[in-house]
């Protein structure tokens, strides 16, 4: 049985907590956050056995297997390398990382523990996605030149402009934050067998009021 820790007590660590059910051999145990209070309120919430008030806490304890990091981006790299330090194997919300040097770090530091350590991009284990990947592969079809996938969003009206999608110092904006599907997509279907794309365009829309 898994036990999981949860780093970050709002949003999508909620959705996580409400799915995580239907797996089997894998529970929440723990729940870190920045502050004691969010931290006992996810623990009264989703029954988790233990909540901690730091993340450091969480990692250096022996209550949990794995950690699921569920922070705005810019805060993935220094708290993946916190549990990784910790030999916890971390499953972390998309974009993993920043930038390539982020994650090269990150990388070598999860080999060097001998943990996994996973992107949670949920889209690529969609049935739909699987559909896509034996289409592609059946030999009856061709090769695959160009691919054009395009990613809409239309923000809430009264969305405020220092809001987390929008707001740099989060890292938000359409790269990173919603970017990065079409972006994980075409690398998805690049290594699919027979598919061999020369030429690829993505386009990220955010409407506003």
């Amino acid at each position: 049985m898994v036990r999981f820790g949860i780093v970050g007590a709002k949003g999508i660590a909620n959705k996580f907590a409400r799915d995580i059910k239907y797996v089997d051999n894998a529970y929440i145990s723990a729940v870190a956050a920045r502050n004691e209070f969010d931290a006992l309120k996810y623990q009264e919430i989703f029954q988790t056995e233990f909540a901690f008030s730091s993340y450091e806490a969480m990692a250096k304890s022996d209550k949990i297997d794995a950690v699921y990091i569920a922070t705005p981006h810019n805060f993935h790299h220094s708290i993946v390398l916190l549990f990784l330090e910790n030999k916890k194997h971390v499953l972390v919300e998309k974009p993993i990382a920043l930038n390539y040097r982020e994650y090269e770090e990150i990388e070598r530091k999860a080999i060097k523990n001998n943990v996994l350590l996973m992107e949670a991009m949920w889209t690529l284990f969609l049935p739909a996605t699987t559909f896509v990947k034996n289409l592609l592969s059946d030999k009856t079809l061709g090769r695959v030149k160009k691919a054009e996938i395009t990613l809409g969003y239309q923000l809430p009206e009264h969305y405020p402009k220092d809001g987390r999608l929008l707001n740099k110092s989060l890292a938000g904006g359409s790269l990173l934050d919603l970017g990065i599907y079409p972006l994980s997509f075409y690398n998805f279907i690049k290594q699919c067998p027979r598919t061999k794309i020369i030429l690829t365009n993505y386009t990220f829309k955010t409407i506003t009021h």
